[in-house]
């Protein structure tokens, strides 16, 4: 549902396995709890001051990339 608010122009984030990935990189353990990590892209997007659904994608690129992976 939250991916479809993104197709249809709300901005919201949709949180999958490579948000998740990128949360626990940077320590944030959010134990593939959906509406956790959620809340935690909305809210730093929103800190930022860019689309929700910009932030998840820029996210969802970056981990998607494997040139960017970083060494665990």
């Amino acid at each position: 549902a939250n991916y479809f608010k993104i197709m249809v122009g709300i901005s919201e984030s949709a949180p999958d396995r490579h948000l998740f990935n990128f949360l626990n990189k940077a320590g944030i353990g959010v134990n593939d709890n959906f509406d956790d990590a959620q809340q935690i892209i909305n809210r730093a997007a929103d800190l930022m001051g860019v689309n929700r659904d910009q932030l998840d994608h820029s996210i969802w690129k970056y981990e998607s990339d494997k040139n960017n992976k970083c060494k665990d």
